[in-house]
């Protein structure tokens, strides 16, 4: 006796690195009904990810965005930093080498409320 196969199992005649279908692109036009399975149920973890995340209450939803954005600024704040410290020290030995001259904050100010009239 055979035993039935799951649903959930790639079908016999998939590709799931999408290696040969359409020239090795699963998502080209005109893809087989085996590359719209492994799209729809293996390549967008993000999607479904989304859909769920839309279904939480607003309160939950705006924790989780929170959440989201922060990791992200975390992320780019240790890059940013380095870079900005990198310009602080430029900038400082441009001063110091005399290449280029330093500006007192008042006349900074002076310029800026002339150019606003």
């Amino acid at each position: 006796m055979t035993a039935a196969v799951p649903s959930w199992r790639t079908p016999l005649n998939a590709d799931p690195l999408g290696c040969t279908a359409n020239g090795g692109n699963s998502f080209a036009a005109g893809a087989g009904p085996e590359d719209r399975w492994y799209a729809s149920h293996v390549a967008d973890p993000a999607s479904k990810l989304e859909a769920k995340a839309l279904k939480l209450p607003p309160e939950e939803r705006a924790r989780l965005a929170e959440r989201l954005i922060s990791s992200l600024d975390q992320e780019s704040d240790a890059d940013s930093e380095e870079l900005w410290i990198r310009e602080a020290d430029r900038r400082l030995e441009e001063l110091e080498s005399g290449a280029v001259a330093a500006i007192s904050a008042e006349r900074v100010m002076e310029k800026v409320r002339s150019a606003l009239r």
